[in-house]
């Protein structure tokens, strides 16, 4: 199963929060100050916003779903959650701003203009950790709590088979695809 992929918006908010702002802000700030502007300072500044933008965009490629046998595992930006199959008790398809959609506020993550990532609040209680970008997601749920929402290319043939698995009561035997990357 792949991740549904990183919208343009997304990728060009974090260039130009990460990366430029500062920058920018920066130097605007030092230019009206007296006495000159230090270019050590700006070159600081300039440092810092690149170590941030690499670390950011490092954690933004490691996104990762993973249906192994007996667990599932979503991997996003900076946190990795694994859900036991034996423990899901329902798996659902959710249209965002549904009156299903569980997807309250963030409560530690990431929040871009078109993706979401890492714990959030369920609107039906507890805390759900999430991949989300654009377009209907997948809401994984074990006992009465949802756990994972992840939002995947090919919604449909990933819920048949966590509904497969589900209807007969035992572990994966050979999931579609044991480990997938965005791109």
């Amino acid at each position: 199963m792949t991740l549904q992929p990183l919208q343009l918006k997304s990728i060009l908010f974090l260039v130009v929060a990460v990366a430029i702002g500062p920058v920018v802000a920066s130097w605007a700030f030092l230019r009206e100050s007296s006495p000159s502007p230090s270019t050590a300072v700006l070159w600081a500044i300039v440092v810092v916003a690149a170590i941030t933008g690499v670390v950011l965009g490092g954690s933004l490629l490691r996104r990762s779903l993973t249906i192994g046998k007996d667990e599932i595992t979503l991997k996003t930006t900076f946190y990795a959650r694994t859900v036991k199959l034996v423990n899901v008790t329902g798996v659902e398809k959710i249209r965002p701003g549904s009156a299903e959609d569980v997807i309250g506020m963030r409560v530690n993550g990431l929040g871009l203009p078109g993706f979401r990532s890492g714990w959030f609040k369920a609107r039906s209680g507890g805390r759900v950790f999430a991949d989300l970008t654009a377009g209907d997601y997948l809401l994984i749920s074990a006992g009465s709590q949802p756990k994972l929402a992840v939002g995947v290319r090919d919604a449909a043939a990933t819920l048949a088979f966590l509904q497969q698995h589900l209807a007969s009561g035992q572990g994966c035997a050979t999931p579609p695809t044991s480990t997938a990357r965005t791109d």
